[in-house]
């Protein structure tokens, strides 16, 4: 009877070794997954501006525990067609990663709330760089106005030589209606660039005031206006 019961006791253990064997070889196996982000390969240099190649790309393997939060930033291997034979909008050195943020899809539409609209404003000022502005910014027009005494508050400061109107949320420049660098990358044109469009809300069935004022000011094609960009709000 006491050999039976050692028997039995003997295949409880080896089945609980057994289980727990499986356990920890899985736990094991599972440390040792890979997922392939998207690098550079070594030895290759790329400038801003140079056409990204297949084969520039290496794969760089990351155990999947970490892999979580990386796929939110860089690229996975397996897509790299979506850069591929885009430009670089900065420059890249062998084992570098290639980040999701540098290549979002460039924006196909302009999206408007029901109470926008859009207008356009010419600017002519060779004093004014599109490409250091976005869609998103905030700006305001400056007027020059020479001999302008005290305004409105808000509007001019007392004694100013100046009308400033704003500010307006940017929604394209030209044909842009996103990040310059992105634009640059899948090759879209800029053409028209000093023709900014402002996104203005519509109140009771007419512009906002300062939007009624900026047609006026421009109405008779006022070339005399230059453009201040506020500054960015910052991403916590």
């Amino acid at each position: 009877m006491k050999a039976m019961q050692g028997l039995v006791v003997a295949l409880v253990l080896g089945a609980a070794a057994v289980v727990f064997n499986w356990i920890y070889l899985e736990k094991r196996a599972a440390e040792f997954k890979m997922v392939s982000f998207l690098g550079i390969r070594e030895g290759t240099k790329i400038k801003v501006g140079d056409v990204l190649l297949e084969s520039h790309f290496a794969e760089v393997p990351v155990p999947a525990r970490y892999a979580d939060q990386l796929k939110k930033f860089v690229f996975l291997y397996r897509d790299k067609g979506t850069v591929t034979r885009i430009k670089a909008i900065r420059e890249y050195t062998g084992g570098d990663l290639v980040h999701r943020e540098d290549y979002k899809t460039p924006e196909q539409e302009i999206s408007l709330k029901p109470d926008e609209r859009m207008i356009w404003v010419a600017v002519e000022s060779r004093a004014f760089v599109p490409s250091l502005v976005n869609p998103g910014d905030q700006i305001t027009f400056v007027f020059p106005q020479p001999g302008l005494g005290a305004v409105e508050a808000g509007v001019a400061s007392a004694g100013s030589a100046s009308e400033l109107i704003g500010p307006f949320r940017v929604g394209a420049l030209g044909t842009r209606l996103g990040d310059v660098k992105v634009s640059q990358a899948y090759s879209a044109g800029r053409s028209e660039e000093r023709q900014i469009g402002i996104i203005v809300r519509v109140e009771g069935g007419k512009l906002e005031a300062n939007a009624l004022r900026l047609l006026e000011l421009t109405a008779g094609g006022n070339r005399s206006v230059a453009v201040a960009l506020h500054p960015r709000e910052r991403e916590e």
